[in-house]
């Protein structure tokens, strides 16, 4: 294992809840694919935060890890063998596409289909072009779908699995936009919210 200073291991899960808190703003806002790309952050963040266990941040901000949220999952479950987060890979899947498209030259090449759904529903209907020979509606391919239901279900998974207090990252107060932003249609929001925030000090 790697001998990691807890104050870095802190500011990586700091940040990450800092992005998870911006994307569902974004989410609520409909503002895609920077939601998507967020969540990859937010995510990003909580791995490399458990992973400083055992690599250095030096080596987790290269390759094969870098911004690659797969190789950092299937990292991540290595060293945590005793928990069975195989129900997550199709989102951590779906998370890493939208790190390909941080940067719009991709989608200006090949077009995107982008959806936003949330809690368990299906995501609407992607954008379709018309093929001008045949006039027959096609899919555009590729496609970057965000549940940010599943996205929720996972960012509290990942405090479970790496003992992460939230209250010691956030702690809501009275009124607070943040806290909006974290309730909205958030499911997993009472696990790792207090019931009874503390209203901040004057």
């Amino acid at each position: 294992m790697c001998a990691i200073d807890p104050k870095i291991q802190m500011h990586f899960f700091g940040t990450g809840m800092q992005y998870y808190i911006a994307a569902r703003a974004a989410s609520i806002g409909q503002l895609m694919p920077v939601a998507g790309n967020l969540f990859h952050h937010a995510v990003e963040m909580l791995l490399k935060g458990d992973l400083t266990r055992a690599i250095s941040p030096r080596e987790l901000a290269q390759k094969p890890y870098s911004h690659s949220l797969v190789n950092a999952w299937n990292k991540f479950k290595e060293i945590n063998l005793d928990e069975d987060l195989s129900g997550f890979d199709q989102i951590i899947e779906a998370l890493h596409r939208f790190e390909v498209i941080r940067y719009p030259d991709k989608m200006l090449i090949e077009g995107a289909g982008i959806a936003l759904v949330w809690g368990a529903g299906e995501p609407p209907p992607v954008a379709q072009i018309l093929d001008e020979e045949t006039q027959e509606e096609h899919k555009i391919s590729p496609e970057y779908v965000l549940n940010v239901g599943k996205v929720d279900a996972l960012i509290a998974r990942l405090f479970k699995v790496c003992s992460i207090n939230p209250p010691t990252y956030y702690r809501p107060g009275p009124n607070s936009e943040v806290d909006r932003f974290l309730q909205h249609q958030n499911s997993e929001y009472d696990f790792w919210v207090p019931s009874s925030p503390t209203s901040p000090q004057e």
